[in-house]
């Protein structure tokens, strides 16, 4: 913490010494002879407008004079570290959201909230926000910021909630502002696209009135049916890569190649494990009989099991597993996993036109593959959400005094 006081103070040391850039040509919001004399208030006005346009450099050289007359302000330090966000220096965005963190400086919650979330610290991150929402100082991009922190926790459900708080307030999410240099930063390609379906989810449900809106169920349903359908083997592999890599980003397509093998090798280890011995010999069996549409099914029956149990990892109760139809529980869990359930129904439900098409067309070696990539999707996300909840739940007794 000493350090990131230091690299504050260097920060508003070298901003008071130094001078700010000539303002965007043709749209100076402050004329020349009252730029030294301009309120903080109005440069972070400024410097919203030239972060909009994307005018990084602009913009730091704006904020760098609203720093040096409001050192202790959050928001100018905030919006200088998306402008290095946007300009690609992470080391020096990185620097200020650790020194928002520094006892020493009095930051927002709102700020805090934004720091913890941008150094990857999720779950306090939420707490922030929460403590914001509950004292009243939370605002629309606030809120967006939340649903970041809840989804990349894990928490889906609580992301759409957030959402829909932020689509009561009248944001709209576009490409050009500047709050998506966080979000572009926070998530990857597939993560960014799947948090975009949520946000379309929230809007309809607040703007049509929808009690269940489906744009995150069709994104999700689509690739795996687009698979399971394809009219050629070459359309089938395609859409199988994208759907693998989807489920393994790094190690699908050796489980593809080697699906039958990828597939049995999983299972012969739940057969030498006790406790999951008879569905590992059970499933194992079937498994060398080609039967994969039965063994996606004997693995359905035991993740939605197992999903009971590590329910609290994605803030859901025990009773949503059991109470819900998969189209209503899917939309509530972290991507990875949703998109393994989803092929295993698919390719186990026997009463399915899709099922009984996917029998004769589907290439048994590229079903085995999906099924071994959708099984370990399935358990990295619990063993991923499994440690941050484990933390929250050390923080929570901490907190509370319990040892």
């Amino acid at each position: 913490m000493i350090t990131d006081k230091i690299i504050l103070t260097q920060i508003i040391l070298t901003f008071a010494c130094g001078t700010a850039a000539p303002l965007i040509k043709g749209r100076d919001f402050l004329a020349d002879d009252k730029k030294q004399a301009a309120s903080p208030n109005l440069l972070l006005v400024e410097a919203r407008a030239l972060l909009q346009q994307q005018k990084f450099v602009e913009a730091v050289a704006v904020l760098k004079n609203a720093i040096k007359r409001e050192p202790n302000h959050s928001e100018p330090l905030i919006l200088l570290a998306r402008c290095y966000l946007g300009l690609g220096r992470r080391e020096e965005a990185m620097a200020i959201y650790r020194s928002l963190l520094a006892p020493s400086f009095k930051a927002t919650l709102s700020a805090r909230g934004e720091a913890e979330l941008l150094l990857g610290n999720f779950y306090q991150a939420l707490q922030h926000f929460d403590s914001a929402q509950k004292h009243n100082s939370i605002d629309e991009e606030t809120y967006f910021l939340a649903a970041v922190a809840a989804y990349l926790a894990g928490h889906m459900g609580r992301a759409f909630g957030y959402l829909r708080q932020v689509a009561r307030r009248g944001f709209e999410w576009e490409d050009d502002n500047p709050l998506d240099l966080v979000i572009q930063h926070l998530l990857r390609t597939f993560d960014y696209q799947d948090f975009e379906q949520i946000y379309l989810d929230a809007m309809e449900a607040v703007e049509q009135n929808r009690a269940n809106p489906q744009n995150r169920w069709f994104s999700l349903s689509m690739p795996v049916y687009e698979t399971l359908i394809a009219s050629s083997n070459e359309k089938q592999k395609e859409s199988a890569l994208f759907l693998a890599e989807r489920l393994d980003s790094e190690g699908h397509e050796g489980a593809l190649e080697q699906g039958d093998r990828e597939l049995q090798n999983i299972l012969k280890d739940f057969a030498r494990n006790e406790s999951d011995a008879r569905f590992g010999l059970e499933a194992l069996k079937l498994a060398e009989e080609k039967k994969y549409g039965q063994v996606a099914g004997l693995i359905l029956g035991l993740q939605l099991e197992h999903l009971k149990q590590f329910a609290p990892y994605f803030d859901l109760g025990a009773e949503t597993i059991v109470g819900s139809s998969l189209q209503n529980l899917v939309p509530l869990l972290p991507q990875r996993m949703a998109l393994a359930l989803m092929l295993l129904y698919s390719a186990s439900e026997p009463q399915d036109k899709i099922a009984q098409i996917v029998s004769q067309k589907m290439d048994p070696n590229l079903m085995a593959g999906l099924i071994a990539l959708s099984f370990k999707a399935f358990y990295l996300e619990v063993k991923r959400y499994s440690a941050g909840h484990s933390l929250r739940s050390i923080e929570s007794k901490a907190n509370s005094g319990i040892s």
